[in-house]
């Protein structure tokens, strides 16, 4: 992401074009200036927002103190990605008989049913017309207005409405394949967190210097209504992470972050029209050397010295074009004195970077820089 700060210093088109880009950057010591690092397009905005004391630093963390919550869950199977137990399903209504003298003959059954077994998805089997599915078959089975033809369907038939397992079920392997690519290496610390989805929770997860975290949140089957589920990262940290992804209904994860310091993940969950269904958070960690960190610090700070050149570069081009444009005289040695006072030199700009430890600004008084918005004079 280093600004490439090599244009040429007069007025050539291409330093004109790049002057005209730049002609609403903001003055190097604002706000933007000092931005650390330029976000790229993601799904999810960063977890928590920037402040004074660095990335992923919540503005105004609360107070209470951390806390943690026992685990309750247990895994059914082999995978950490799996989703809560569903409790016992509902009970499904037979199927009514018929009207007499409804039922259609033995060849136009054997004709609909092979169509409408074609069909494997509920919903494209309920939006055929000629179709319905079948809940306790889970098959697509042909109907009329008097209902399902005789024989295909003796309970549950649900001509209209798909619950919303089906598409669960079908998409399990590719909901756990996705939230293994989010979580990459780490690995499950503890067992999950098991909890109804009938009110508001807030769950408070310590995290620490020297590992690395993720986590995993997901929704039983059985879920009647939806659950809104929002995670931030109260911890300072660097490079990408920390990042809250929406992956399938009730399923998001938090991308591994390396915390810089003790924090903790802050999960709210708000059932909506929920009146059964069970809710599961799992912690996901792995070791990290201090060599590692401070690499990674140090990336940041390049990446912060860099994006800071490069305003203070275009800030200073911008007024050496205004002064040559209007005849003013010493326009290059303005332009050397507009770097200095921001701790660069020309041949920073050239080569787009700095030294770890800029130089102390020199002193200036910043109104004897030429600038195109003043009148001559």
């Amino acid at each position: 992401m280093h600004a490439n700060t090599t244009t040429p210093l007069f007025g050539s088109l291409l330093l004109s074009a790049f002057v005209a880009a730049c002609a609403s950057a903001p003055h190097p010591e604002g706000p933007e200036a000092a931005s650390a690092k330029a976000s790229p397009s993601r799904m999810a905005q960063r977890s928590a927002p920037e402040s004074s004391t660095g990335p992923g630093v919540a503005a105004n963390p609360p107070s209470a103190p951390l806390a943690s919550d026992t685990p309750k869950g247990a895994f059914r199977g082999a995978s950490p990605f799996e989703a809560p137990p569903s409790g016992p399903p509902p009970a499904l209504t037979p199927t009514p008989p018929r009207p007499p003298g409804t039922d259609p003959t033995p060849e136009s059954t054997a004709r609909a049913t092979a169509a409408c077994r074609a069909i494997k998805d509920c919903g494209v089997c309920n939006n055929w017309g000629y179709c319905g599915f079948c809940l306790s078959t889970n098959q697509c089975v042909p109907k009329d207005r008097n209902g399902p033809y005789p024989g295909t369907c003796a309970s549950g038939f649900s001509p209209s409405d798909c619950p919303m397992s089906l598409y669960l079920t079908a998409e399990e392997t590719n909901i756990r394949e996705r939230l293994g690519k989010l979580v990459g290496t780490l690995s499950p610390e503890g067992m999950p967190l098991d909890r109804k989805a009938e009110s508001p929770a807030v769950l408070r997860i310590p995290v620490h210097r020297g590992r690395c975290y993720g986590l995993v949140f997901r929704g039983s089957y059985d879920v009647d209504g939806s659950i809104d589920a929002e995670a931030a990262v109260e911890a300072k940290f660097f490079d990408d992470g920390g990042l809250w992804v929406p992956v399938y209904r009730e399923t998001s994860a938090i991308t591994p972050f390396c915390p810089q310091e003790d924090g903790r993940i802050v999960l709210r969950v708000t059932p909506r029209n929920t009146t059964r269904g069970t809710w599961r958070a799992q912690l996901f960690s792995a070791p990290i050397t201090e060599e590692a960190l401070e690499a990674q610090r140090e990336r940041y700070e390049a990446e912060r010295r860099a994006l800071a050149l490069r305003y203070s570069c275009s800030y200073c081009a911008r007024m050496h074009l205004g002064c040559f444009l209007s005849g003013e005289p010493q326009c290059d040695a303005r332009y050397v004195v507009c770097l200095g006072a921001f701790g660069y030199t020309p041949d920073d700009c050239e080569r787009g970077d700095v030294p770890r430890k800029k130089p102390e600004p020199k002193p200036l008084e910043a109104q004897k820089v030429c600038s195109p918005d003043e009148p001559k004079g």
